[in-house]
């Protein structure tokens, strides 16, 4: 029997058993370093281990999928890849014709072969550098006249199979098109298992539209096999399917420039787990003071001062910090720590930890 869909709540208490066991084991690292042993080994690891593996696309079912990506997005919308820096802007037509050289390729060559090569077919040539980088990355798929003039506060996800990305992206596309309250998606390529959210609606949750959009994606990728588990912390509404709040972000400035940075939706709850567990040590006087009990009772009420209700962890409440309040300059500080800064950095540049 398929078990129901899991609560944000339930997730969470998983989490923090997880966090507990992780980061008392390793109480020496950096804030930095723990927030990512948490990322690596609470948040993302199945919550469901009992499932099937998803298993990332090779050879010419990849090329294929990835072709079908780029034929389905078409030239009417605008596509990027993810990375450090400047995100490229992916060329649709042009990348649809290099997978799909290449998907025919490896159908005709073991044909040509056995043929003793009466059935020519040239290998093609080798795939450009977006589109070898692009079969292994985030995909984030924008309308025609690129990202929308809103400011995203909810995201709608769903753990697609690899084999099933570019028919979501089919899918998907014309529900961004018709609903000025989604700003964007984006998708794991098919070269990559990643996360259980391998797609996600980027929107503003609107009281009059939220209903309506998010039927309209559910009816677009509903059908499509996934895999029936999510992340901690997100709010299960189906099998593999979730929902929850965009996190804060930090502003400060910086030689007269507005800068801005921050965390994902995980790495957020990882962070204040992290420091959560940094202030019981500190608090109790060193880790062998600290209980699991303690730990998770400083890790709610973290959550709570930075906006995430532990009955409710997937949302996200307003926090309307201001420059010089104790938990902004709180968070300032240890975010200071986590980027490899003087304690003051952030603090000192009017650093505020501002709602979405």
């Amino acid at each position: 029997m398929a078990r129901a869909p899991r609560t944000s709540a339930a997730s969470y208490a998983i989490f923090k058993t997880r966090a507990w066991a992780q980061l008392s084991a390793n109480a020496g690292m950096t804030l930095a370093q723990k927030t990512q042993l948490l990322y690596n080994n609470g948040y993302t690891p199945t919550l469901d281990p009992g499932l099937a593996a998803k298993q990332a696309l090779q050879g010419r079912a990849l090329y294929q999928q990835m072709a079908d990506i780029f034929t389905a997005t078409g030239n009417v919308r605008q596509v990027k890849r993810q990375r450090n820096g400047a995100w490229p802007v992916l060329n649709n037509a042009n990348l649809a014709g290099e997978y799909q050289a290449w998907s025919n390729w490896e159908w005709w060559e073991p044909i040509s072969y056995l043929s003793c090569r009466l059935i020519g077919n040239p290998q093609p040539a080798a795939l450009s550098h977006n589109a070898q980088r692009a079969m292994g990355a985030y995909l984030h798929i924008y309308p025609a006249a690129g990202p929308r003039a809103l400011v995203p506060n909810w995201r709608i996800a769903f753990n697609i199979l690899p084999q099933n990305i570019a028919a979501a992206v089919g899918a998907v596309c014309p529900v961004m098109d018709a609903n000025a309250d989604v700003g964007h998606f984006k998708v794991s390529a098919p070269g990559t298992v990643g996360k259980p959210d391998s797609l996600i609606v980027y929107m503003r949750r609107n009281g009059g539209t939220y209903a309506g959009i998010r039927g309209a994606v559910l009816g677009a990728v509903g059908g499509l096999g996934m895999q029936a588990t999510f992340a901690p912390m997100w709010e299960e509404f189906a099998l593999g399917q979730g929902e929850g709040g965009e996190p804060p972000k930090v502003e400060w400035t910086s030689g007269g420039v507005l800068r801005t940075s921050g965390f994902s939706f995980g790495k957020y709850r990882c962070f204040l787990t992290a420091k959560a567990f940094d202030d019981a040590v500190t608090a109790y006087g060193g880790l062998v003071h600290v209980t699991q009990p303690n730990f998770e009772m400083l890790v709610d009420q973290t959550f709570t001062n930075y906006g995430l209700p532990p009955a409710n962890p997937e949302t996200q409440q307003q926090l309307n910090f201001a420059a010089g309040q104790n938990l902004n300059d709180e968070f300032m500080q240890d975010y200071a720590a986590y980027r490899g800064q003087a304690a003051n950095y952030f603090t000192a540049r009017g650093g505020v930890l501002r709602d979405r």
